[in-house]
């Protein structure tokens, strides 16, 4: 079975990353993290719970249903056609890669920021996902991200299925 689908969408990631970068200049400390969430359980305020590794939670996934950020319509918009829960920013430095892992559930990956040099591995394979799609990508199985690139940042709105 293929690990990685491509599903080509109009999606305005101009857009994404202009909301991202209004919730950054809000919440200044958001700045200095490479993960957030979007959306989190009821109850729960921090955009920090819930952007690391899941078995730490309190709550399933299926509970991050609940929209934090107002200012982020068209974002919520796309995660709501997508049917996404626990969505969450991710940004990774040039010349960094994420632990060999594997989560409860498969993902989706939206790129908004990319290089030919920045690819996910899943299983033994290795893919670069570009902008201007969004790809589920089967992370029941083990995976990491590596970003290569010397100079790019490397961004995705990753929400899980």
């Amino acid at each position: 079975m293929k690990s990685v689908h491509r599903f080509p969408l109009e999606l305005n990631t101009e857009l994404l990353l202009f909301e991202i970068e209004k919730v950054l200049d809000r919440y200044t400390t958001l700045q200095y993290e490479n993960q957030w969430c979007l959306q989190l359980p009821e109850g729960k305020t921090n955009p920090l719970y819930g952007a690391r590794e899941g078995k730490y939670l309190d709550h399933t996934e299926d509970q991050f249903t609940e929209w934090v950020f107002e200012t982020m319509r068209y974002t919520c918009t796309v995660v709501e056609m997508l049917g996404l829960y626990r969505t969450r920013y991710m940004r990774n430095s040039p010349k960094t890669c994420m632990s060999y892992h594997q989560d409860p559930t498969k993902r989706i990956h939206i790129p908004l920021v990319t290089d030919p040099d920045c690819m996910i591995l899943v299983g033994d394979t290795v893919h670069h996902l570009e902008v201007g799609s969004y790809y589920l990508v089967d992370t029941t199985q083990k995976h990491s991200f590596l970003n290569m690139s010397k100079k790019c940042e490397r961004i995705h709105l990753i929400g899980c299925v």
